[in-house]
């Protein structure tokens, strides 16, 4: 449109591919699936020579990632060996692709930690880390333009600090007997 918007003896037509007029000029933005229309461009001489040509608009689904349950992203850092308790864990990432994707199938999927790193894909199982966000990338296999990304929080809490002193020995037969600890 813009080559020939300059000449005044050019008239543009539009037929969408069921070859229905569409508006001459299209509206902007012109929302539409994916079609071919035809364009013609008339010479308003009275020769009215006229070119026709199409134009192939694509439109391609967006992938969707699905979120990951909190339950299988945020852990306390609770193993029985206080000297494991280092904020690490190993967290059970073996559902982890299949509820991202949901019922999508030969998707492209990277991860990559919060450095920007990449990572293995699927992710390693079990999966150690500390607190941070992975970055998920699902990108369509017929259109690599299509990107969606979404982000993993994997949360390690730590376990409260408590500092004990002194000793306490409690025993009683009754019970209704409390005993209150400062």
């Amino acid at each position: 449109t813009a080559i020939l918007a300059g000449l005044n003896n050019v008239t543009l037509s539009y037929w969408d591919e069921n070859n229905n007029p569409l508006p001459s000029p299209l509206p902007n933005p012109f929302n539409t699936s994916s079609q071919s229309i035809k364009v013609r461009a008339t010479n308003n001489t009275p020769m009215a020579c006229y070119f026709e040509a199409t134009i192939t608009f694509t439109v391609d689904d967006l992938p969707e990632i699905f979120p990951i349950p909190i339950s299988l992203t945020t852990v306390c850092d609770d193993e029985d060996n206080p000297i494991n308790q280092d904020g690490l864990f190993a967290f059970e990432t073996s559902t982890f692709q299949a509820i991202l994707l949901g019922n999508q199938v030969g998707m492209i999927v990277k991860y990559f930690d919060a450095n920007g790193n990449l990572l293995s894909t699927p992710l390693p199982n079990p999966f150690v880390s500390a607190t941070q966000n992975i970055t998920v990338q699902v990108t369509s296999p017929t259109n690599t333009s299509c990107i969606t990304t979404s982000v993993i929080p994997l949360i390690v809490n730590k376990i409260p600090n408590i500092e004990l002193s002194g000793d306490e020995l409690v025993c009683s037969d009754n019970p209704n007997f409390t005993k209150t600890i400062d």
